[in-house]
């Protein structure tokens, strides 16, 4: 038996032999007894700064509250410290709402997809793209895999839009998003037992 995370929804999962004679005749995918245990941090608890701000405005959010104005500006960010049992890889499962979309052109909607660079105690930041979930106050999750060293860690969430290739000018038709999405909480998984 081997433990796994698992994202909600569809996921990939390869499968190796290391002989010849490897042969696959089924995978069993059951819920876990508790050996990956997950710690959730509500968005709210963290710490907004800037222009980042926590809000009810959204009733679908756990707990009713979220956080929203991330980006723009590195000033504009949440930091949240998070706390992982053992150092290693961890899956930091963020739930996020995201419904902005570039003026149509047409009757289709735009969708853009927001992106977050997420930062680990204050280490080179990782851009994560966010796709779109269509209403502000329709929520879901996307998981990251990150690696935490034990004890307290700082996840600091930030967004600016990147500029065209030219590295000089922005795209003028609202196409990219200097903004995060709507982070509503973070939760933290250990990829492997210790």
């Amino acid at each position: 038996m081997v433990r796994a995370f698992q994202s909600g929804g569809i996921n990939k999962i390869t499968v190796t032999g290391v002989s010849h004679g490897f042969v696959l005749d089924r995978l069993r995918v059951a819920p876990s007894s508790g050996a990956l245990v997950t710690k959730v941090y509500q968005a709210e608890d963290g710490t907004p700064s800037g222009a980042a701000k926590v809000t009810d405005a959204y009733t679908f959010a756990r707990g009713g509250k979220a956080v929203t104005g991330i980006g723009d500006r590195k000033a504009n960010a949440l930091t949240v410290d998070v706390f992982a049992k053992r150092s290693g890889r961890h899956a930091v499962t963020i739930r996020y709402s995201n419904a902005e979309q570039a003026p149509a052109t047409h009757y289709n909607p735009d969708p853009i997809t927001r992106h977050a660079d997420l930062s680990v105690n204050g280490g080179p930041a990782r851009r994560v793209l966010f796709p779109t979930t269509f209403h502000f106050n329709a929520f879901r999750e996307l998981t990251v895999p990150v690696t935490m060293k034990k004890g307290t860690n700082r996840l600091t969430f930030t967004a600016e839009e990147l500029p065209d290739f030219n590295g000089d000018t922005y795209n003028q038709y609202d196409q990219r998003s200097p903004y995060a999405p709507v982070i509503d909480q973070i939760a933290v998984t250990p990829l492997s037992e210790g």
